[in-house]
């Protein structure tokens, strides 16, 4: 205590003296006389706040009028400090006197400045001022070297406990100031008095003062949600008011969309949650001002929800793995967000499904409150394992495991190998899923279970899980989203390498006598599968030297092991075929044969009756895994109604203007109508197809939005869906009746449609509507789905439970069921009838809704009813004054009144929905039947391809078009149909294919193609439609002769006749039909499959020939070739030269090239088929006469033959040179000249020589002449 003491008065006086320290010079120069009770106040105050112990005997010394200087007041500072310590020091040093002598060593502290007046407080009597004294802080030093240890460790435990006793314990006072307040002070000391706030108690008395408060004043808000109560310190002449912050109300949207964004920047949702928010604006009003006003305290608001209030719509709580809930509070003036739930100033009441139902919290002010719902999710996945072998037939019921996979942004994997069942005799082989809406099947190993963000709710993301399908590690299916049931086909197959079943119909099927012979070989080798065992039941056989054996209808033959490889196996021969008596035994072709190979029909196709090839299959056999082979033979018998025969024709027009070909193929397929009769019982029950026509009755009323009991309907509804499913032999349509206050057919299933769609349509979740009335967010719901419940939107139709309303309903759609299927209801419900179509009591039972029920489900007439009630309670209902049933008793009442063969009433909890309606699906299934099938059977051709390569005479023409046609009764009917006519190129190339939609129980495309580099023209006709005898199918296009065509017809001629009846009908003049030609294809065929064959037969050859036109020139040159002008030529007919015409050569132009034209204008044409006498009249400019003649003969077709004669009546000679442009084919006849100058052999002279000696001779003369001149003048010179 003392040391504190000590410690704190050095602290209080070091305090001063910084003060002291940092002031300027000035402002001590400043202090007058008055200020100095000040300084001397201050000193005062601090020391005696700090160090209420010590006892203040002394005066303060007043400072003189003159101003001390700074060293003055550090001085006083440090001596007042040296006093406390010394007056503090109640421990002797060693060695030293008496206390009361060492208190007066210490003395007031050396002045360093020399200062009289450096600590006047200390100063003594009769002592010089200035006088110095010895350091008291000094010789506590020194004490301390010499002890060599401090004094504090020894203090006084005497003088301790006295000090304790001077401290005050006080007895505090409270008197009331009648406001809610109350004045504290101490009984036995000066302490300070203070005010504070009454504490009060339950009755509402001050626990201090006694200080009695009036009662709180309660106000209350209500409306068709909430009842709203504030109590506490509520402001005089207040009144309460309460604003829902809604998104859907136009004066509260704006703050909605302002408290979401508040909501969402100040709410933490873990992993991948949903966020919800009730919000209301909570004021006090001013009654007679209408201003707001703030509490006048603490106020305490409590909320009573007469419904219980979820912020978020459609909150699957199967799917919920934590939820939260809080109170916030966010202040309008400071945008605050104050969570009241952590500050343990709310409290919520939730019910089982975390709905609110009450709350409470305590505030001091007023603005927005909101309650924040908080949910992180994980997903319910349930899967359906079909487990079937190869030849899809159930070796155990479908059974459903459970996955929760927590919403998160990991991913979760799951083996196939895990969910695998042990069926005795069998191994598993793999997983299949085959998608509901594409139809396309995947194998894979993994599933992979993933989150993805769907959506958005309005003030906050949406996610979804979702399964993804893996065969190893490469994904073979995108991302699934989970709704509902997901079924996977688990396939097995028997421990063994090969089994080959023998399976036959009819009477053969009874026939344990008859054995059918198999053959096995190796495909490639045909070496045979010799001497391999199996097993026939527990008998011990095997296979001969040929592979062949034998075996008995409904006999498996299992090989245990079996080589790898490729295999053929082909059903040779029954064995017992031989007449026995008048009997004759069966025959191959008795039987339509099916071979399946691991579940998968051989070829696509039966081999029919009448098919002659053999009837076998290639299969392969690899390790470890089983290779499963069914042989079955369907009993025959047939009997010939009608048959018409194929058609195959093929056209040829000659189109003169065009100068090319039309060639039209045509094709009517053959017909053959049979009345057959197939027997189609196994020898082991097979089951026939059964249809099945369900009207499914809904309960939408508002209490199916409760226990999750929609979300376990939907959940049943697709699995009895996915039962339907696996049913390989069952064919359902469904319709969709729902009901509340209303009954309505679900607007998806205004027609009857098939499982497919029905899952399709139940999968989804629908168009639910929120309070606001708006339709949810599109990524969480599909407006094709349904609505599972009426929720707060449909306010007229969730009250009531119309049981009249929807058994009417049912029984209209149950009217509309198709002929000859099984009729059947199914009907749920979660309550008593309340309603009935005119009247009712709303959400309450009554007799009467419960008689119209009866009434109405007596009107009913189906083959079966199925009632369910999901979630009954055991309240005894009132029929009559006396009469009291229970709700389960009631349904089981109005099923026994529906006119059903089947009928069956079941009670059960929302959670085991989904195994009752499996257990109903089954039963609705599971009849089986078979039969001899007797009809009237018409085969037509399929699989038509109409293939014309065309011959080495024809090319397509350049730029042309070709196209399909189709004739119905001998009636184009291309003006009414949809086409794109194929192009070919410039270039001989297809620019695009012809196309012909043909619109016959569907739109079939047919399509036509050129393939320039093969030069075959194709049509194609789908393989799936079956071609009508009245109708028929033709291709178009268009064709010229070929290089090779001309050439050779000028060479030597066609060298074909056209097959009869391949003219066009349409052609005027015949070209083709028994006619000399080209033929325009080398082979073109139909190929087709009917009745199992494929024949392959050849349409007509027609032909064509080529269109010249011939053309005539006659040109005169010179010896070397060089046109010559001027030359005058006649031709005159041989047989009357009178008859003749007059040519000359020309060279005006170019082009001329010493042609001759003949006549004056050089226009006149020469007659055709005469033979004319060419002479030369007159010869060119400088050039001899020509004494040569010609004989031209010209054809009919103007083709010149010409005889070349000389003078003396010897053949001449003549040059002619034959060119083709096209169809234009000239013939150029050149006549030739020499100079005049020259005796050219070819002018008739007498030859070059001789007159080149005589020149040669005359210019050497000449030379010598002029030599010899000159020489003479030379001599004469000198």
């Amino acid at each position: 205590m003392k040391r504190r003491s000590l410690f704190n008065r050095i602290i209080s006086l070091s305090i001063v003296a910084v003060l002291f320290l940092t002031s300027s010079a000035s402002a001590f120069a400043d202090v007058d006389e008055g200020s100095a009770p000040a300084v001397e106040e201050t000193v005062e105050s601090s020391e005696e706040a700090a160090i209420s112990d010590v006892p203040a005997t002394e005066e303060a010394v007043v400072p003189s009028e003159e101003n001390s200087s700074i060293g003055e007041v550090v001085g006083e500072i440090v001596d007042k400090v040296a006093e406390v310590i010394g007056g503090d020091s109640q421990t002797p040093k060693e060695g030293s006197e008496a206390t009361d002598e060492a208190n007066k060593d210490e003395a007031v502290g050396e002045n360093p400045e020399g200062n009289p007046e450096g600590n006047p407080e200390e100063t003594q009597e009769g002592e010089p001022e200035g006088d110095p004294k010895e350091d008291p802080l000094k010789d506590d030093e020194k004490d301390k070297t010499e002890d060599g240890e401090t004094d504090e460790e020894k203090l006084d435990e005497e003088k301790l406990d006295e000090e304790a006793k001077d401290e005050c314990e006080h007895e505090l006072v409270y008197t009331s100031n009648g406001d809610g307040t109350h004045t504290v002070k101490c009984s036995k000391c000066d302490m300070e008095e203070y005010t504070e706030s009454c504490e009060f108690d339950e009755d509402g008395k001050c626990i201090h003062c006694g200080f009695e408060r009036l009662p709180e004043p309660v106000l209350t808000y209500e409306d068709d949600e909430v009842i709203v109560t504030v109590k506490g310190a509520v402001p005089e002449n207040a009144d309460l008011k309460v604003t829902p912050i809604k998104k859907d109300v136009e004066e509260t949207a704006e703050a909605f969309e302002e408290v979401a964004a508040k909501v969402l920047e100040n709410t933490e949702v873990e992993n991948f949650g949903t966020v919800g928010f009730i919000a209301y604006d909570i004021c006090f009003i001013n009654i007679e001002t209408k201003e707001e006003v703030e509490p006048d305290g603490d106020v305490t608001i409590s909320m009573e929800y007469k419904q219980h209030a979820l912020p978020i719509d459609n909150l699957n709580f199967d799917e919920v793995e934590s939820v939260d809930v809080s109170v916030i509070h966010i202040n309008e003036e400071t945008g605050t967000v104050d969570d009241l739930t952590k500050e343990n100033k709310a409290e919520l009441k939730l019910d089982g499904e975390k709905a609110i139902s009450n709350a409470e919290f305590t505030s001091d002010t007023f603005s927005t409150y909101v309650f924040t719902y908080t949910a992180n999710m994980y997903e319910q996945i349930r899967i359906l394992f079909n487990n079937i072998d190869r030849n899809d037939q159930n070796l155990s019921d479908v059974s459903t495991t459970v996955i929760n996979h927590r919403v998160t942004s990991a991913s979760q994997v799951d083996n196939i190998g895990d969910f695998v069942e042990a069926i005795p005799g069998y191994r598993f082989l793999e997983a299949r899923y085959t998608d509901p809406i594409s139809k396309e099947t995947v194998t894979f190993n993994k599933f992979k279970y993933e989150t993805k963000q769907t959506g958005s709710n309005g003030w906050g993301s949406v996610y979804s899980g979702f399964i993804r399908l893996y065969q190893d590690d490469t994904a073979v299916t995108d991302s699934i989203e989970i709704a509902g049931e997901l079924l996977v086909d688990m396939i097995y197959e028997k421990a063994l390498a090969l089994t080959i079943t023998k399976k036959a119909t009819g009477d053969p099927a009874a026939d344990d006598e008859t054995e059918y012979e198999f053959r096995i070989v190796e495909s490639g080798t045909n070496a045979p599968a010799a001497n391999k065992r199996f097993k026939v039941g527990n008998t011990d056989k095997s296979t001969d030297s040929n592979g062949v054996f034998t075996l008995k209808a409904g006999e498996s033959a299992d090989f245990a092991t079996f080589d790898s490889g490729t295999y053929i196996i082909t059903e040779t021969r029954v064995v017992e075929s031989q007449t026995e008596g008048d009997v004759e035994g069966y025959k191959l072709s008795d039987f339509k044969t099916m071979i399946f190979v691991n579940g998968e029909l051989f070829n696509g196709k039966p081999y029919s009756p009448e098919y002659t090839g053999e009837r076998n299959a290639t299969f392969t056999i690899e390790e470890n895994n089983l290779t499963d082979i069914i042989v079955k033979n369907y009993y025959y018998t047939k009997e010939e109604v009608s048959e018409s025969q194929e058609i195959l024709s093929k056209y040829i027009k000659y189109d003169p203007d065009a100068k090319d070909y039309n060639l039209q193929l045509k094709f009517v397929g053959p017909e053959k109508v049979v009345e057959e009769t197939s027997y189609e019982i196994e020898s082991e029950s097979v089951i026939e197809p059964k249809h099945l026509n369900i009207v499914l009755v809904i309960d939408r009323s508002g209490s199916m939005g409760s226990r999750n009991r929609a979300s376990h309907i939907q959940q049943a509804t697709q699995l009895m869906a996915e039962v339907f499913k696996t049913k390989k032999h069952v064919e359902a349509k469904w319709k969709i009746v729902d009901f509340g206050s209303y009954a309505n057919l679900a607007s998806a299933t205004s027609n009857w449609v098939d499982t497919d769609t029905f899952y399709g349509i139940v999968s989804k979740k629908g168009t639910n509507r929120s309070y606001s009335g708006a339709a949810t967010d599109p990524y969480n719901n599909d407006r094709y789905g349904f609505d599972w419940y009426y929720d707060g939107y449909d306010r007229w139709e969730r009250g009531g439970t119309n049981y009249e309303g929807a058994l009417l309903k049912a029984k209209d759609e149950i009217a509309t069921a198709e002929a000859n299927v099984e009729k059947v209801i199914i009907f749920l419900t979660d309550g008593v009838p309340t309603m009935y179509n005119e009247s009712g009591g709303g959400q309450s039972f009554t007799a009467t809704a419960y008689t119209r029920a009866l009434s109405a489900a007596e009107g009913i007439t189906c083959n079966a009813f199925y009632s369910i009630g999901v979630d009954f309670d055991n309240t005894p209902y009132q029929i009559s004054r006396n009469t009291y049933l229970y709700a389960a008793d009631m349904l089981k009442n109005i099923t026994a009144k529906v006119n059903a063969t089947t009928k069956s009433d079941s009670t059960v909890d929302a959670e085991n929905i989904p195994a009752l309606f499996r257990s109903i699906a089954g039963k609705i299934s599971s009849v089986t039947t078979g039969e001899e099938i007797t009809e009237t059977t018409t085969y037509r051709a399929s699989n038509v391809v109409i293939t014309d390569p065309l011959s080495e005479y024809v090319d397509i023409e350049p730029g042309s078009e070709f196209y399909i046609s189709v004739e119905i009764d001998n009636v184009d009917i291309w003006q009414s149909a949809t086409y794109i006519n194929g192009k070919i190129g410039a270039d001989g190339k297809q620019l695009n294919p012809a196309i012909f939609y043909l619109e016959d129980g569907g739109t079939h495309e047919l399509k036509a193609e050129y393939d320039a580099e093969g030069r075959t023209m194709k049509m194609t006709i789908p393989s799936d439609y079956e071609l009508k005898p009245n109708y028929a199918f033709k291709l178009s296009f268009q064709v010229i002769p070929s290089d090779t065509a001309y050439e050779e017809y000028l060479n030597s001629g066609y060298n074909a006749v056209g097959d009869p009846n391949t003219d066009n009908e349409t052609a005027q003049q015949p070209t083709s039909s028994l006619k000399d030609g080209f033929y325009s294809n080398d082979k073109a065929i139909v190929s087709y499959e009917f009745q199992g064959n494929n024949p392959t037969p050849e349409f007509p050859h027609p032909v064509i020939q080529v269109y010249v036109i011939n053309e005539w020139n006659l040109y005169k040159t010179d010896g070397f070739e060089n046109p010559l002008g001027g030359a005058k030529f006649k031709l005159a007919v041989k047989d009357n030269p009178q008859e003749s015409y007059e040519g000359t050569s020309k060279l005006d132009t170019p082009e001329d090239k010493g042609i001759v034209k003949w006549g004056s204008d050089g226009t006149q044409v020469i007659p055709t088929g005469k033979t004319y006498t060419l002479t030369e009249e007159s010869p060119p400019l400088g050039y001899l006469k020509c004494t040569d003649y010609w004989e031209i003969e010209i054809s009919e077709d103007n083709v010149p033959t010409v005889n070349a004669y000389k003078e003396d009546e010897t053949e001449g000679e003549y040059e002619m040179v034959r060119n083709r442009n096209g169809n234009v084919v000239t013939y150029s006849l050149y006549f030739k000249n020499v100079h005049e100058t020259y005796s050219l052999p070819e002018t008739g002279g007498n030859g070059i020589y001789r007159t080149t000696l005589y020149g040669i001779v005359l210019m050497l003369t000449s030379v010598f002449l002029f030599y010899r001149n000159k020489k003479k003048s030379k001599v004469c010179i000198k």
